[in-house]
């Protein structure tokens, strides 16, 4: 995870994992030899350590960094298949029969649907959402379970009290493979009573549903259920760092697979993230050394880098410390920083 966002993991003092992006975490630190500069008479005291020792040298690389082009494979951008959507202007409740809305789908997979659904008082019971196959003319089959979701108790109080009802959505994970054409239904078992209970949302008049006492046998109403089916697109998305490619001579790649639960908008805004580092070179600077500060210092982080000897005078990544101690009264004597940063 830490490697497709581009970003890097530890686990801290306090034994937690982090993971994070260094450069937008700051640590609040200045490492300086000169204390009486206008930066560091100002600055927090307990984060404020004297460099010792300073790098005279850092290394660039554009080993695995400077890419101008980022792919992400493997996810998918839901659409809409088939659906329903006449305004509904009547409401079925399931405090006594099982709902079932019958639709075929287009496409060969289902990751997503979506009805309009009312509550009646507080619902007090968990129920569930399920895809079933057909009888073959009798309505749905109970022995062609394809797909079934619970519904809690806390997700039915959100639901609304007015028809005709938002949309509700519902995920199907993983995605339900199925076959274009075939007759399937959304079936909603009977819960509650007639004071606490849900119903979905139809248009009388045309249309067909089906109702059960018992999830057995089944009779067709007249009604159009509101409903919509999501099909899921396999995508590659690409992003280009034009300020990289204005540095390279040709195209520079690099490749990630992405989990294929994971929706187009995500994955966009990941790769933006990851392309924004990877378009850099990483700087390496020597070890620095500096006298012990009163605060943690946390790893993940950047830093100010102030050297008037060199001229240095940076935002850092610190990516390692090493306490040193020569004497187990005194206590550390100094800390040894590992920092690198990125650059174009």
């Amino acid at each position: 995870m830490a490697g497709v966002a581009n970003t890097t993991f530890h686990v801290n003092a306090d034994r937690r994992l982090i993971v994070q992006d260094p450069e937008s975490r700051d640590s609040g630190f200045l490492f300086t030899n000169n204390l009486s500069g206008e930066r560091a008479t100002t600055w927090d005291s307990t984060k404020i350590g004297y460099i010792l020792n300073a790098p005279l040298e850092w290394k660039d690389s554009s080993a695995d960094m400077l890419y101008n082009f980022v792919h992400g494979f493997g996810h998918f951008k839901p659409g809409v298949s088939v659906s329903e959507t006449t305004t509904p202007d009547a409401a079925d409740n399931l405090d006594s029969e099982w709902h079932a809305i019958p639709f075929i789908p287009t496409a060969d997979n289902v990751v997503k649907i979506a009805i309009r659904s009312i509550k009646t008082g507080t619902p007090a019971v968990d129920t569930s959402v399920q895809i079933w196959g057909d009888t073959g003319g009798s309505g749905p089959d109970p022995d062609d379970v394809r797909y079934k979701k619970l519904l809690n108790t806390e997700t039915l109080n959100k639901l609304g009290t007015t028809t005709p009802a938002d949309w509700f959505e519902i995920p199907i994970h993983p995605r339900l493979d199925v076959t274009p054409g075939e007759q399937l239904y959304i079936v909603f078992p009977k819960v509650g009573d007639a004071s606490n209970t849900i119903s979905v949302n139809y248009a009388a008049g045309s249309g067909t549903y089906w109702d059960s006492t018992n999830g057995t046998s089944w009779t067709s109403r007249v009604g159009k259920s509101a409903y919509r089916i999501y099909e899921s697109r396999r995508l590659t998305t690409t992003v280009e760092n034009t300020s990289a490619a204005e540095l390279l001579p040709e195209p520079r790649e690099r490749i990630f697979p992405i989990r294929s639960d994971l929706e187009e908008q995500t994955v966009r805004q990941t790769l933006l993230s990851a392309a924004e580092v990877l378009g850099k070179q990483r700087r390496t600077y020597g070890t620095v050394i500096v006298s012990p500060v009163t605060a943690r210092i946390p790893l993940g982080t950047f830093c100010k880098i102030e050297d008037v000897k060199t001229g240095l005078s940076v935002k850092a990544n610190i990516t390692g410390i090493d306490l040193q101690a020569d004497s187990s009264t005194l206590g550390v004597q100094r800390i040894e920083l590992a920092l690198d940063a990125y650059r174009r």
